[in-house]
């Protein structure tokens, strides 16, 4: 009985979760959250949790939205994915008669006629079929619609004429009633377990000044305050100064909010899902999602003429001198080591945020080891370049040893560095330690310049976490010509990425 109801429990849990972590942006003005609401009946079927914000913010496609209405769809199996057809079929999500799509459009008729001011939003963990039509339809960004390549002006017998046949004969509609349908509704693929909710609300109750739940705790406060609200009343809804005052008498209030309100928040992305909803986190977002496949670029030359470019555009134009910025950076370390670059000789102070916190080290940091690396140099072959094999979060050396090997990469040496004492998920402890990290490494890497031939580039492979690399590409003017590489895990293989200067 235990494990056949387990899928609800974890349903239930993962749905308080997403509750609790829009309630912590209550206390971020830049998200412009407004009241967060749990269980609300306002839109039958998109009811679990209801954000209504103080002022339109975009929504994705061109247009604003003034609230989001969310259904959590827990799965307990990875065994499905999604088509076209599981739109049209009740038992996708749990139904015994209406669709989502029959759901939807009753919603839509009632809240959004003409298809704009609010989204539907469905969080469910399976991915979307890659052979099927949907793939080319939502948008992995945000979740939308693309209604251009539905709409495509093709004939019935087509890819899409089929789909959009079904679709509309499903809902009893016209095309262009369809586009009205769709236009508010966001599928959304959110794998999270509860266990990765858990460790997000916990860094999101930090920085909202409310107690974090101890990760040795069996009973989650925060669940079961959710639930037993919705128990006690007919409408859960909040505002910030109500959630501080349930806060309080709950015994979870700590404090002040961890972020300075006068930061400005920038973010930069380049992969997905769980940065998914950075537009409603941040002030100004730098996406460069269009360049990649997973975690690949789609090719090479990108990096250079098109995602540094417009890095540095945006850079320019967000990062104000004398004002403090807190950037997020939820992207490849290449990104994360060229915004440092490329802010070093700003006047502005740009602090790297590592899950949700700000790391902005100390006036005198320090880090628990001294040294706090260990260098080694390993023979390469012929070639004026230098690898330089970065091991933080896991040892290097091996891989990047066998990438020379296998690719024939002009390496005379390999120089490994590795943090003290020992790689690891946790081996870099604060901003602090990050800082010092970055800073020795960059200083003996310019040591060493001297005894390497003239003009020669460094190749960086490092698995380190990206506030670290953030912090080496501020020192990286010093170290002359370098070129990064990334290792993407999809292959197990390394990939050229950019070249700077």
């Amino acid at each position: 009985m235990a494990q056949a109801i387990k899928p609800r429990h974890e349903g239930e849990y993962l749905q308080a979760r997403l509750f609790w972590l829009w309630a912590c942006r209550l206390f971020q003005p830049h998200t412009a959250v407004n009241r967060v609401g749990f269980e609300l009946n306002d839109a039958k079927s998109f009811d679990d949790v209801v954000v209504r914000y103080r002022e339109p913010v975009p929504d994705g496609i061109g247009g604003t939205t003034t609230v989001d209405y969310m259904q959590v769809k827990h799965h307990a199996t990875h065994r499905g994915s999604v088509t076209a057809e599981s739109l049209v079929d009740p038992a996708f999500i749990g139904a015994t008669s209406k669709s989502l799509l029959q759901k939807v459009l009753d919603v839509q008729r009632q809240h959004a006629p003409d298809g704009t001011g609010c989204r539907f939003m469905l969080n469910q963990p399976w991915p979307i079929d890659p052979g099927d039509a949907l793939s080319k339809l939502v948008d992995r960004d945000n979740g939308h619609f693309r209604l251009n390549v539905l709409f495509d002006g093709t004939t019935p017998a087509s890819e899409m004429g089929k789909v959009r046949k079904a679709w509309r004969e499903h809902l009893n509609v016209t095309d262009e009633e369809l586009r009205l349908v769709l236009t508010p509704l966001r599928l959304l693929v959110d794998p999270r377990t509860v266990e990765q909710m858990r460790d997000q609300l916990n860094e999101a109750l930090v920085m909202a000044g409310l107690k974090p739940v101890d990760a040795r705790a069996q009973i989650h406060p925060y669940d079961d305050l959710a639930w037993k609200l919705s128990a006690a009343t007919s409408r859960v809804e909040f505002d910030r100064a109500e959630v501080e005052v349930l806060m309080r008498r709950e015994g979870l209030y700590e404090g002040l909010p961890l972020v300075r309100q006068d930061a400005r928040r920038l973010g930069v992305r380049s992969f997905a899902p769980f940065a998914m909803r950075l537009e409603e986190e941040t002030d100004a977002l730098f996406c460069a999602l269009e360049h990649f496949d997973g975690r690949l670029i789609r090719d090479r030359t990108l990096w250079r003429e098109r995602v540094y470019p417009d890095l540095v555009n945006f850079l320019q134009q967000h990062v104000q001198p004398g004002s403090l910025h807190h950037v997020m950076l939820e992207a490849h370390g290449t990104l994360a080591f060229a915004t440092g670059y490329a802010v070093a000789r700003s006047q502005a102070r740009v602090v790297p945020m590592f899950n949700r916190v700000p790391w902005e080290p100390s006036n005198a940091p320090s880090a628990p080891h001294t040294p706090a690396w260990t260098f080694d140099q390993h023979p390469g072959g012929k070639g004026n370049a230098t690898a330089v094999a970065i091991s933080v979060a896991q040892h290097v050396l091996g891989d990047v040893q066998a990438y020379i090997e296998r690719t024939g990469l002009e390496v005379g040496s390999v120089i490994e560095a590795t943090v003290v004492p020992q790689p690891g998920r946790d081996s870099v402890r604060d901003a602090d330690h990050a800082f010092v990290l970055a800073r020795d490494l960059a200083q003996h890497l310019r040591l060493l310049r001297p005894s390497l031939p003239r003009g020669s580039r460094l190749l960086l492979f490092a698995s380190v976490p990206n506030p670290l690399m953030f912090f080496l590409g501020v020192q990286a003017y010093a170290l002359g010509p370098v070129e990064l590489y990334e290792f993407d895990p999809n292959d197990s293989d390394y990939h050229p990425a950019l070249r700077l200067p």
